[in-house]
């Protein structure tokens, strides 16, 4: 080998310690790589669209608990992604586990809204049934009591009350078909605790003595 090959091949030959500081160079490469990976607003917008569904299902009144923990788990995201402004090395890892959380739990708050609310619905729709089944008994025992049976001035007020009381409740069947639920089972809430009370007054005052026939 001439003097002038063994030369070339000494020049092109890389440092020792060029070698040796390869592996940790390409680290903190891979490193700044992966930490740098800031999420984008595209992912924040698809989490805030779920939210934004989950209120339109009326979260805040029918999956609150459910509603918030999104929020929370949102804003909590939005911090930790602040939180790394200014850092030589970033890692939003935190950041993308909140974010997945928070629309996880927008999605549950969507669902837990629309089942809640046809729960609620059916418990109205049922309370409404049940106060209509008691006006219809208090209406067919006083019907049904022999004369002189409940004094004159008791069938009055009772015919009044069986009057008043399906107003009420049509009132009550009108709100749930507006959609205003939680109305319509407070009205009708009232109507089956004032139509109970009423049939159990018809029977008692049918147990007391006969009343004579005006002359």
């Amino acid at each position: 080998m001439t003097e002038t090959n063994m030369e070339n091949r000494t020049t092109t030959r890389p440092p020792v310690a060029a070698i040796a500081a390869l592996p940790i160079m390409l680290g903190i490469a891979l490193l700044l790589a992966g930490c740098s990976s800031r999420p984008d607003g595209s992912e924040i917008e698809a989490v805030q669209a779920e939210l934004e569904r989950a209120r339109q299902a009326e979260a805040e009144v029918w999956a609150p608990d459910e509603l918030r923990a999104a929020e929370e788990a949102l804003n909590a995201a939005l911090n930790a992604i602040a939180a790394q402004e200014g850092k030589w090395f970033k890692s939003y890892d935190s950041a993308r586990e909140l974010l997945s959380r928070a629309r996880d739990e927008a999605g549950s708050a969507s669902e837990a809204a629309i089942a809640g609310k046809a729960r609620a619905r059916d418990d109205a729709d049922a309370t409404i049934m049940a106060a209509a089944g008691l006006l219809d008994e208090a209406r067919s025992r006083l019907e049904a009591a022999p004369a002189g049976r409940a004094s004159r001035a008791d069938r009055a007020m009772f015919r009044d009350d069986l009057e008043a009381l399906p107003q009420q409740l049509e009132e009550a069947r009108a709100q749930l078909a507006e959609g205003k639920i939680e109305e319509a089972q407070e009205s009708a809430t009232a109507v089956e605790t004032a139509a109970a009370s009423l049939r159990d007054r018809i029977d008692e005052s049918l147990q007391g003595k006969i009343e004579p026939p005006p002359k």
